[in-house]
């Protein structure tokens, strides 16, 4: 029996979406805007930030909406459309029309300087691949005004060694 090449993927083939319908339907209902504790982390070190903020991976709008309600100019990014549709409906019903774009960390690209970029919620570890995390990290750094900050939040590797089940359910307003 002959023994199969291995299958070969183009460099330039697209990446993967992990944010499909269903993954964002829960997403949505698991974090809704502003429901994570970690809002007023962001707007404490976002006082008196001059310029426009980046949200990198801006999804549904968990974070994006309240910086937006707090007065903060925020425009973001997301790789996933599914995504992307439900932050556009999240802000439109909250009378709010930040800049989205549709684009992934790996060739996001912006005529404007930032003052703060943000990465939440652990969104950076999406990435694992390390030359491609430090080409990211570097055009982050490309895209911050001098004296720009750069906020990534990192989950612990302790998270990933939990041993106690995470098992949640959720109900839909249609009643699933």
């Amino acid at each position: 029996m002959p023994i199969a090449e291995p299958i070969s993927v183009p460099s330039n083939a697209p990446a993967p979406n992990r944010y499909g319908a269903l993954c964002t339907q829960i997403y949505d209902l698991d974090k809704p805007p502003g429901s994570l504790p970690d809002v007023p982390f962001y707007l404490d070190r976002l006082a008196g930030t001059r310029g426009p903020i980046l949200e990198a991976a801006v999804g549904t709008g968990r974070l994006l909406i309240p910086l937006l309600e707090a007065g903060l100019e925020v425009e973001g990014f997301d790789h996933s459309e599914d995504m992307l549709a439900v932050c556009r409906r999240h802000c439109a019903a909250r009378g709010l029309t930040p800049s989205l774009r549709r684009s992934r960390f790996q060739d996001f690209a912006y005529e404007n300087e930032f003052a703060a970029i943000l990465v939440p919620v652990g969104t950076f570890t999406l990435l694992d691949d390390f030359a491609e995390a430090f080409a990211v990290l570097k055009r982050f750094f490309d895209h911050l005004k001098p004296g720009g900050r750069l906020l990534i939040d990192l989950m612990p590797l302790a998270y990933l060694t939990n041993e106690k089940p995470d098992i949640r359910t959720w109900t839909t307003a249609d009643g699933d």
